[in-house]
């Protein structure tokens, strides 16, 4: 049924809009009159919105903002706009239609300014946000402590969290700094795997590195490539000296990428350890950044 529905409402918004699809082509700040309804352009706007369909979704706000920019719902579809080419990945555009969202309406201006820097949150350009916290409005800070936490400084994420604690203004995140904390203990309490250490003991045992860093499969691994070459050097060291100076070079070689591996992959190791607890806090968190300030009100009724 619900199908059904979805389906009646595209085509007769399809159909309402054709005349206005004729000339999409056309710079959206050029935009001619359209004979669909407020409410219609706003129908199909939100509609392919929650359908995933947000490029076209933008097009449509913005066709609303442009052609009703004195209507009451103007500064939710250009909001919705902007929001429609966040989710599309076009940071870039997002940012413009954000700086136009908060020049045009003030009152909107904070939460203008949080979605703009939410972008940057996004393609992992912390240091952009760090560089020029917002220590006023609670949700850049809660923005400043997930940047962080980010990063890794869980001691500095832990700070500004803790600072949310007995405060009048974390309605918006209520429920979240708890579990921030604890992620952030937890994030303190991890201990790194030492590279060098790592490379030491393959030195002295092959293989043995590898497993410090939790993959023992590629120790045992690691251990046969040296030892089967070196064993057959051995072997042969009398009966056939070239074959045996093959295989010790070959030895050799395993043996120092085996060194080189195991300082390579306690790296990576401590690396993808932290990579999954901020996973695992970003999905599971009552609060996850993108939630906060995603909504701006249309005050036309019903809406």
């Amino acid at each position: 049924m619900n199908i059904f529905r979805g389906t009646s409402l595209l085509l007769t918004l399809f159909f309402a809009s054709l005349p206005c699809a004729q000339s999409s082509s056309a710079p959206l700040s050029e935009a001619s009159p359209c004979p669909m309804g407020k409410s219609e352009v706003l129908k199909l706007a939100d509609y392919l919105f929650g359908d995933g369909d947000y490029e076209r979704a933008a097009v449509e706000y913005l066709r609303f903002y442009l052609v009703y920019p004195d209507d009451s719902c103007a500064q939710y579809a250009l909001f919705m706009a902007a929001l429609s080419k966040e989710r599309a990945g076009e940071y870039t555009a997002a940012r413009k239609l954000y700086e136009r969202l908060g020049e045009k309406y003030p009152a909107l201006s904070r939460i203008a300014e949080y979605r703009k820097a939410l972008t940057y949150f996004y393609v992992g350009q912390y240091d952009t946000i760090i560089a020029h916290p917002d220590t006023v409005d609670p949700a850049m800070r809660y923005l400043l402590g997930w940047a962080n936490l980010a990063k890794n400084d869980y001691k500095r994420a832990s700070e500004i969290f803790s600072s949310f604690l007995d405060k009048s203004d974390t309605t918006i995140i209520s429920g979240s700094i708890s579990f921030l904390l604890q992620r952030c203990h937890q994030g303190l309490a991890m201990h790194d795997k030492n590279p060098y250490f790592a490379a030491l003991i393959s030195a002295l045992a092959p293989g043995l590195g590898r497993g410090y860093a939790g993959h023992w499969g590629d120790a045992l691994f690691g251990f046969i490539t040296v030892a089967v070459p070196a064993g057959l050097a051995a072997s042969y060291w009398k009966k056939d000296r070239g074959f045996a100076v093959v295989m010790a070079v070959t030895g050799v070689v395993f043996y120092l990428g085996d060194i080189y591996g195991s300082f390579v992959g306690a790296k990576i190791a401590n690396k993808k350890r932290k990579k999954e607890l901020f996973t695992k806090t970003i999905e599971q968190v009552p609060h996850p950044p993108g939630s906060i300030y995603s909504k701006v009100p249309c005050k036309r009724s019903g809406r």
